[in-house]
């Protein structure tokens, strides 16, 4: 299983080539998506699923979106939650 990067950091990992590749299979800019990685402006819900399914889930969505899928180190908490709900 491949480890989770930041979005920042993995964005930061790319060639040029790369990031405009990536840009372009996200349907976005390279600017914009320094805008998200330097939090001047927040991806969609939506954006931030599709950059972590162009990364090949290298970024975890909720490194781009916390308030909207959790913060990634609260993986167990949301699984205790949604089990209570559930029970």
């Amino acid at each position: 299983m491949k480890q989770k990067q930041q979005f920042r950091t993995y964005l930061r990992s790319l060639t040029p080539t790369q990031r405009e590749a990536y840009a372009a299979r996200c349907r976005t800019t390279v600017g914009y998506l320094y805008q998200i990685a330097g939090g001047h402006s927040r991806a969609s819900g939506p954006l931030a699923r599709v950059l972590a399914e162009q990364s090949g889930h290298c970024v975890d969505p909720r490194s781009i979106r916390a308030d909207i899928f959790g913060e990634p180190d609260d993986l167990p908490s949301l699984v205790i939650r949604t089990l209570m709900r559930i029970g």
